[in-house]
């Protein structure tokens, strides 16, 4: 992992990232995250470890770091807003709010874009594919997320390719050219 890490700290440094290594360690984890993911992948507290800040180049999409994650001011995004917007949409619907809770429970937020639909990605916290990277996006986020890769690793590895441009973010189609949402919307 921190040969990825690197790799991937030293790509968007050069694409104009504001990445800032931990200097110490990192913050402790609120008690709200604590008790709630009691099972966090090691490669997601490696990570909290390395980095203090990784926003991208335009500051509207950023992996959450300690401080981040700490966070609890109103005037930014605090770890779970994407699950507020989708527990305030649900309007008491019973049943509404209990699958939202219960897709949150099992996903940690670990990045946030928000330059045009919002969108996130979350590691799964428990189950058999515990470890893996998953995507969705707004206003349905529950219900569009899908899973991009089986570990976080494997995530910023890619992600490095496509900020450096080793590889293209983009592919055609029979309609035109389409770029990998799950990998764009961190660009």
């Amino acid at each position: 992992m921190d040969d990825i890490l690197e790799r991937f700290f030293v790509a968007a440094g050069k694409a104009g990232w504001d990445v800032t290594r931990n200097d110490g360690p990192p913050a402790a984890l609120p008690i709200e995250i604590a008790k709630r993911y009691p099972n966090i992948p090691q490669q997601f507290e490696t990570f909290l470890r390395a980095f203090a800040k990784c926003t991208n180049k335009a500051g509207n999409a950023w992996f959450f770091c300690s401080d981040d994650l700490n966070r609890n001011d109103e005037d930014g995004w605090s770890w779970n807003g994407f699950e507020s917007i989708s527990l305030d949409a649900a309007d008491r619907d019973e049943d509404l709010v209990e699958e939202t809770q219960s897709f949150w429970d099992r996903h940690l937020p670990i990045a946030y874009a928000v330059h045009s639909d919002y969108a996130f990605l979350a590691i799964v916290v428990s189950g058999d594919d515990q470890g893996s990277i998953v995507y969705g996006y707004g206003p349905e986020f529950e219900e569009s997320a899908e899973t991009v890769t089986e570990s976080l690793s494997q995530y910023l590895s890619k992600l490095a390719n496509y900020i450096s441009g080793a590889e293209s973010v983009e592919y055609e189609t029979s309609t035109g050219t389409c770029v990998l949402r799950e990998f764009g919307d961190f660009l």
